[in-house]
């Protein structure tokens, strides 16, 4: 179980391009259940060198849909073994994480919240 800083879920992730495993750098990343796609910061698609995989539909918070960028890479959560492959679009950073996990992926795993403490754990990637 990790504490819970300032009400946000941050965790660790490392983050690559595809097939680079030299690329992968370590990032926090905060667990977001209202967020439906996960997303990464300008910061780290630049630092990776990610190019464009495909387009998609992003509604934000206001409910404003706009066809944006979708990127791949892959991802490593803190305490993991094995890597996701994901496609993720991009927002800009905020200062408490460069990547922001959506229900696109909680949904794989068990999310559990108990006061202060959370753990997040996908055990296919155990």
């Amino acid at each position: 179980m990790k504490k819970i800083e300032n009400l946000k879920l941050l965790i660790n992730v490392v983050i690559s391009k595809p097939g680079l495993i030299d690329s992968a750098e370590t990032y926090n990343a905060l667990i977001d259940t209202g967020a439906t796609k996960s997303f990464i910061s300008e910061i780290v698609l630049n630092s990776l060198n990610l190019d464009a995989s495909n387009f998609g539909i992003m509604t934000d918070a206001s409910n404003v849909s706009k066809k944006v960028s979708l990127y791949t890479c892959n991802v490593l959560l803190e305490n993991h073994q094995k890597t996701i492959k994901i496609e993720v679009g991009t927002f800009i950073g905020r200062p408490e994480c460069d990547m922001i996990i959506g229900v696109d992926i909680i949904k794989y795993g068990k999310l559990l919240v108990d006061g202060e403490l959370f753990s997040f754990n996908i055990n296919i990637l155990k």
